[in-house]
């Protein structure tokens, strides 16, 4: 957990001093094939059984992050597709979650400095830690458990839509500065425990509000 912090922190102290050493008015060609590398930060809100999951080991705060996306933009349109990397620490303890993502855009204004985008398309997530004994809430895959709950890695794992809003600040003829806010909404249908995967008895949708700031090379 602490690399990736520090990763994120090392990261974002980089942009501005990239930003700040361009040399203002290149011009910016943004079609065409690119690679963004990017850092992220937001907290899931839950429902349901994926909230009982959670709250048995307190919950979850504020889940940094990082990802990349490829894509490719025509004048008014591109399609990107990625994966997120996260952490999890209820509690304290060390988790990790991940995602995959594909998505199409709708450049709002291609000719403007900022170049706007939104974007929408399908994302599935996942977020698993370390669950002491006792501590997995069986009622959640079982109608009447037994037994307590055993010791191991177990999470939540979801499938839903992303929607995407953002821009980017250019740097030079390939390269910019990008600014995102993302909003997935996700069916946890699914969750892992005890080295298997097992249906939730009560499914809802969860929101997960993240901002993203990021580097985009158009080469």
């Amino acid at each position: 957990m602490r690399w990736r912090i520090a990763a994120s922190a090392g990261f974002l102290w980089l942009i501005p001093a990239v930003v700040f050493g361009q040399t203002p008015g290149l011009p910016i060609d943004r079609d065409g094939f690119n690679v963004n590398l990017y850092v992220s930060a937001g907290q899931p809100v839950l429902t349901h059984d994926a909230e009982t999951v959670w709250s048995s080991v307190g919950g979850l705060d504020i889940v940094p992050g990082f990802g990349l996306r490829l894509g490719y933009r025509w004048h008014r349109v591109g399609l990107e597709g990625g994966f997120d990397i996260t952490g999890a620490n209820p509690r304290g303890r060390d988790g990790l979650g991940g995602g995959v993502y594909l998505m199409a855009l709708l450049r709002v204004a291609p000719e403007h400095r900022f170049d706007p985008t939104i974007g929408v398309g399908f994302v599935r997530e996942g977020l698993l830690a370390d669950f002491n004994a006792g501590e997995f809430p069986l009622e959640t895959i079982a109608r009447n458990p037994d037994e307590p709950g055993l010791a191991g890695e177990a999470g939540t794992f979801g499938n839903g839509i992303r929607v995407d809003a953002g821009g980017n600040i250019g740097l030079s003829r390939t390269w910019n500065v990008t600014i995102n806010g993302m909003a997935d909404f996700l069916w946890f249908g699914t969750a892992s425990y005890n080295d298997a995967e097992h249906s939730l008895q009560e499914k809802g949708v969860s929101v997960w509000p993240r901002v993203a700031v990021g580097l985009r090379w158009n080469p």
